[in-house]
């Protein structure tokens, strides 16, 4: 109780009403070296009892004949909605570990990027990327509400830390299961911590969506996009778990097309000094790298290997993200 203050009605250090300064028992004013058998540790040559037994069940009959503090108002009723709360919480990041929402990619090496002088994907390079587990879809809309939840907890003011820009713009509140949009590279990173989770590095990304062979320049091959597989050229995304045909060779949806999404890699030459464009680097060698295309990207934009950039601070109403987490 001591260490509880909050539970009861007493301010934080009170003291029982009526303790003396002895022993800490209610109206003991006697000193100690004043009771028998206590001078020098040394027992009642009376009873036959250690010293310390017979302080022992002193403090036992202390504590059986203390009565009890009475509980705040209303304790009960916010410990219930707190617990109440907690598990919910816990249900919801158990969910983003299950089986059926993560893909495990084993380690790989991989040709990365593509030889096409005066863009940023060149050049080509081999990569050993370590084994990653990913996700299967991008962050929704209610993934976020979970997480908008949890900050609004602890969150006093007008503001709602890591709340999309698109979410006040005509049309909302969008649907649970379309990828959440409009965050920023700082929000996208914090609901990962939350979910126990990180941004996918680029090479890892790009690992999950065209596999250690390098099959074809989309998710799910050489074939050209279609409707079937990858959600372009339209005003909105859809599903996250839509689209199955356009899966990536480790089952991973919507790696081309729907939202753009936020990786950990900074927009950077894949080796120091080897690119010809070194324009399309300067000034912006702190931005982020987006991957995957969006629903407005045209075909030829929707290769996996293309490589866009953002400012960390900088939201799009169509980048969202894919987290990811070490096996």
């Amino acid at each position: 109780w001591e260490f509880l203050p909050f539970l009861t009605n007493r301010e934080p250090g009170e003291d029982e009403a009526g303790a003396g300064p002895g022993d800490g028992k209610p109206g003991d004013d006697k000193p100690a070296d004043d009771r028998p058998g206590d001078q020098d540790g040394e027992p009642d040559p009376g009873d036959g009892r250690e010293a310390g037994e017979d302080k022992g069940k002193d403090k036992d009959e202390d504590s059986a004949g203390a009565t009890p503090r009475p509980l705040r108002d209303g304790l009960v009723e916010e410990v219930a909605t707190e617990l109440a709360w907690l598990l919910e919480q816990v249900a919801v990041l158990r969910a983003f570990h299950t089986v059926d929402r993560v893909v495990v990619i084993p380690e790989a090496t991989i040709q990365l990027g593509r030889n096409e002088p005066g863009f940023p994907h060149h050049p080509q390079v081999e990569r050993a990327v370590p084994a990653v587990v990913m996700d299967k879809y991008e962050v929704c809309v209610a993934d976020w509400r979970a997480f908008l939840r949890f900050n609004r907890h602890f969150t006093t003011g007008p503001l709602e830390p890591h709340r999309p820009s698109v979410w006040d713009k005509p049309g909302a509140p969008l649907p649970d299961n379309e990828p959440v949009r409009g965050i920023t590279w700082q929000d996208a990173r914090a609901f990962a911590r939350w979910a126990g989770k990180r941004l996918p590095r680029e090479d890892e990304w790009e690992l999950a969506a065209r596999g250690d062979t390098g099959r074809g320049p989309y998710a799910w091959g050489d074939a050209l996009p279609d409707a079937s597989r990858a959600a372009f050229l339209r005003d909105a995304p859809v599903a996250v778990d839509s689209l199955k045909e356009g899966a990536s060779p480790y089952g991973c949806l919507h790696m081309t097309g729907n939202v753009a999404e936020w990786t950990a890699s900074p927009f950077a030459p894949y080796v120091e000094g080897s690119n010809e464009s070194e324009s399309e680097f300067r000034g912006f060698l702190a931005e982020k790298v987006v991957r995957g295309g969006s629903c407005i990207s045209e075909p030829l934009t929707l290769k996996v290997w293309i490589r866009g950039h953002l400012p960390e601070g900088q939201s799009s109403p169509y980048v969202g993200v894919r987290c990811a987490v070490d096996p």
